[in-house]
């Protein structure tokens, strides 16, 4: 990868990551405890509370993901797979900006995990 296709990806996982930064600073000002209503506005509230966390897992997880990505272009290793270190494939790159494995861990992580 040439030193003009680094500052490219290293400009969109920073927006990327500053995005994430946003939404997860928003999910955490954003929640609102109801003070009076029936069991329908509490199993409500509960419901939307178990939406937000979800959602927040999710920030959080794809945030230390981009941020990881990042570091990885920092260190000059970006772009190489974390486990069996052969190349990953500039396609998956332009997909999966922060992707750590090449297709075939990944496919290999994803049957381990089913």
């Amino acid at each position: 990868m040439d030193v003009k296709e680094q500052k490219l990806y290293a400009a969109l996982l920073t927006e990327i990551r500053d995005e994430l930064e946003k939404e997860i600073r928003r999910e955490q000002e954003g929640v609102e405890y109801p003070t009076a209503g029936d069991s329908m506005d509490v199993a409500e509230f509960h419901l939307n509370q178990a939406v937000r966390s979800e959602l927040h897992n999710r920030y959080e997880s794809l945030y230390h993901k981009v941020v990881g990505a990042l570091e990885r272009l920092r260190d000059g290793t970006y772009g190489q797979c974390v486990q069996c270190g052969r190349e990953i494939a500039e396609k998956r790159l332009r997909v999966v900006p922060w992707a750590d494995l090449c297709t075939a861990c990944q496919q290999a992580s994803d049957e381990k995990a089913a």
